[in-house]
């Protein structure tokens, strides 16, 4: 996975929101040390390599939240 940019803002507004695991490229590492500690304390980071080590923390089921709309069929 390539890595991505405004890592500390994006991870700033996940904690604001509410979520607590966050998959990121491996190759932003080291962009964590401009995370204030208790930001990094508080969520989950979960680096990876490859989309298919991401993708079963993204679908699993403990992670999903019950009162996210569902889309409409038709």
């Amino acid at each position: 996975m390539l890595p991505v940019g405004g890592i500390k803002m994006k991870l700033l507004a996940a904690h604001r929101a509410g979520l607590s695991t966050v998959v990121l490229p491996r190759r932003n590492e080291r962009d964590l040390d401009d995370l204030p500690e208790e930001i990094r304390d508080a969520l989950e980071l979960v680096l990876v390599d490859r989309i298919d080590e991401a993708l079963p923390v993204a679908l699993s089921a403990e992670q999903v939240r019950e009162d996210l709309p569902l889309a409409a069929n038709g």
